[in-house]
């Protein structure tokens, strides 16, 4: 079976278990939200949006779980300006971002090379002690390449506490993306010396 093939069946088996969890509800078994935030994900992986986003509508108040996975489907799927509008209104609602909600939001800006939006949400993030994520590292440093901010890219590096080589090979990519040729020397040289185990995406 190839990736494909993978793919169609993959589709197939969420239409029916879709299926299911409708019938399921009709019988009055009502379903938590983190199984809606789970099937939620789902649809937007095999990207049925328009059934992930009958689901959101779904449960009243939805929480942070549901609010993510819809964020994260629409930009997953390169919808940038709708997540970024979910992202509002979410927090226009007064449902509190997560880690995960902030990585998602940077990974619309990225593409979008939205800057200050990128800063605005790094401001926010710091005030939250969450830029000592990786996650929202790795997707800050991506922003900041994008719109050829190395300075600021390696300010985020620095401020990370545990530096793995997901964000490494984020920095270096940066470095390289913006004609940076020492400083990719450098870090290269450092991870070499360091414990880390290098993989393709280091090397290319």
């Amino acid at each position: 079976m190839d990736g494909h093939d993978f793919w169609v069946c993959s589709g197939c088996w969420l239409q029916e278990a879709l299926t299911l969890f409708l019938d399921m509800r009709k019988l009055g078994a009502e379903p938590d939200k983190v199984t809606f935030a789970t099937i939620i994900s789902a649809c937007a992986s095999q990207g049925m949006l328009d059934d992930a986003q009958r689901l959101f509508h779904q449960p009243s108040n939805p929480n942070v779980a549901v609010w993510n996975a819809m964020i994260s489907g629409n930009a997953q799927n390169g919808h940038e300006n709708e997540a970024l509008r979910l992202f509002q209104e979410m927090r226009l609602s007064g449902v509190k971002p997560t880690q995960s909600t902030y990585g998602s939001v940077l990974n619309v800006c990225a593409p979008l090379t939205d800057l200050g939006l990128g800063q605005q949400i790094h401001s926010e993030v710091i005030k939250l002690g969450l830029d000592k994520n990786v996650y929202v590292g790795s997707a800050l440093i991506t922003v900041y390449s994008r719109c050829s901010v190395v300075e600021d890219a390696h300010e985020v590096f620095i401020a990370v506490d545990n530096r793995n080589i997901v964000l490494r090979n984020a920095v270096l990519g940066c470095y390289a993306q913006n004609s940076d040729p020492s400083k990719v020397v450098e870090l290269f040289a450092s991870l070499l010396s360091s414990s880390f185990q290098l993989h393709e995406v280091t090397y290319t």
